[in-house]
């Protein structure tokens, strides 16, 4: 009878109060344990445990300031990525040398730019991509359709996050990460993937590959 309502750790022993707690629907079970649900947190907020609803609150779903005086900017900035999973990044303006930080410190598998505000910066993407260990576990795409402009984190569960700047700028200008109510984050959602879909391709090019011949006149 030890599961903690204050506590931010999963349970991962089945005690007899936790299957309570899942009969009442004060808590969940996720693939890494139990975690309370919004009525598990009211009824620790009525109890007076302000600070450990704090804690036990998931701050993944909270908005969150990115200040070029933090130190930990980038901490912050990784864990809101890798917490994205499989997820689709859209930023415009983003460059090749980002590109190892997304491929070792997250997971995400997909990035979608623009060709207009990229043109010089697509051939030494292509080339990342072709000499980057592990490379190819992510996919860049340009799209030339004037109506990407804000910079925003698709979640592999479909959950959206809005990044004030280019992740070029974080650390340098004052910004913010902000989720976006339900109705506002579908149409984010649904016009990231139509873009995705329509964008062209990058394909990975390694320094030593060959150049295609010149087709010859017939």
């Amino acid at each position: 009878m030890d599961f903690d309502l204050s506590s931010s750790v999963p349970s991962r022993r089945a005690q007899p109060v936790a299957k309570y707690l899942l009969a009442v629907q004060w808590a969940t079970e996720a693939p890494e344990g139990m975690r309370l649900t919004a009525k598990g947190r009211a009824v620790l907020r009525l109890s007076g445990a302000d600070e450990q609803l704090h804690e036990a609150s998931d701050p993944v779903v909270t908005d969150v300031a990115l200040s070029p005086d933090d130190p930990l900017v980038y901490t912050v900035l990784t864990r809101r990525l890798a917490a994205a999973g499989e997820g689709l990044l859209v930023d415009p303006y983003f460059k090749a040398e980002n590109l190892r930080w997304i491929l070792e410190a997250t997971s995400i598998r997909r990035v979608l730019i623009s060709k207009k505000a990229s043109a010089k910066e697509r051939p030494i993407i292509a080339v990342a991509l072709g000499t980057l260990p592990n490379g190819q576990n992510v996919e860049v795409r340009a799209t030339g359709d004037k109506n990407l402009h804000d910079r925003r984190i698709v979640a592999a569960d479909g959950s959206v996050q809005l990044i004030g700047t280019s992740i070029n700028s974080i650390g340098r200008h004052e910004t913010a990460m902000v989720t976006p109510e339900p109705s506002i984050a579908k149409a984010y959602r649904d016009s990231s993937e139509n873009l995705w879909a329509a964008a062209e391709i990058i394909e990975p090019q390694h320094p030593k590959d060959p150049v295609p011949e010149p087709a010859e006149n017939s």
